[in-house]
């Protein structure tokens, strides 16, 4: 028993070393995907994407047709956000499971 939880901490570390590299990226990535989002609805505003004018007469149609526009852009974000937050969630899940390793290290050094 003891060998094996020698065993599951190392291999602990690298998963939450892992786990904690994964959710740096996605996070990373969601930054991208929303600077993404926020160029092309500030191109759009400007005027600089050819064939697109946002003109509706009030702020709810402009909104409706930057989100026609933005599609695309929007999907990306909400792909990362989901990426990010399953990345979250895998380390928090790890760090978990190296908490209940310690405990039951523990419980063997009280017992041995």
């Amino acid at each position: 028993m003891r060998e094996e939880l020698i065993a599951e901490l190392t291999a602990l570390k690298k998963l939450i070393e892992d786990a904690g590299n994964a959710a740096g990226r996605a996070a990373i990535s969601l930054m991208s995907a929303k600077k993404a989002l926020q160029d092309k609805e500030d191109a759009l505003l400007m005027g600089k994407v050819e064939d697109v004018v946002i003109d509706g007469k009030n702020a709810e149609t402009r909104a409706a047709q930057m989100r026609e526009h933005t599609a695309v852009e929007r999907e990306k974000v909400m792909h990362a956000e989901a990426v990010l937050e399953g990345a979250r969630t895998t380390l928090a899940n790890r760090r978990a499971e190296l908490q209940i390793n310690l405990a039951l290290t523990e419980l063997i050094k009280e017992v041995a």
